[in-house]
């Protein structure tokens, strides 16, 4: 059950991740077997700073999240998608755009929306 008031898009399993982390030879129970060898990634919204206004869970920062397993060990990484928007957010410390709930931003000195196009 989620608070009044609290975005479920940013709270319990859906809580933004703010480290980057790198992990090796994480603990194993039982055992993988040593043919068992990949990269599982996941990608998902994180926001790296607290949003402005109503958040949207299209509006996170991407994040990818990787379980690398190979001969029966298991090693995990997280690492943001280094857009435009997130490294002039990063520069600034903090959050600069509001997200998809919100007009966009006419007078934000940046650009109206944290997407944006790439040049040709």
């Amino acid at each position: 059950m989620t608070a009044i008031g609290v975005n479920p898009f940013l709270s319990e399993n859906f809580a933004p991740i703010r480290q980057e982390t790198s992990a090796e030879n994480l603990p194993i129970v039982g055992e993988l077997p040593p043919a068992l060898s990949g990269m599982y990634v996941r990608n998902g919204p994180n926001p790296q700073f607290s949003p402005l206004g109503q958040y949207h869970w299209f509006d996170g920062d991407g994040m990818l999240h990787g379980i690398h397993l190979q001969d029966g060990r298991a090693s995990y990484r997280n690492r943001y998608v280094q857009t435009r928007g997130f490294l002039s957010e990063k520069e600034a410390g903090r959050a600069i755009w509001t997200g998809l709930l919100e007009p966009p931003q006419l007078d934000n000195p940046h650009a109206p929306g944290k997407i944006q196009p790439i040049p040709p």
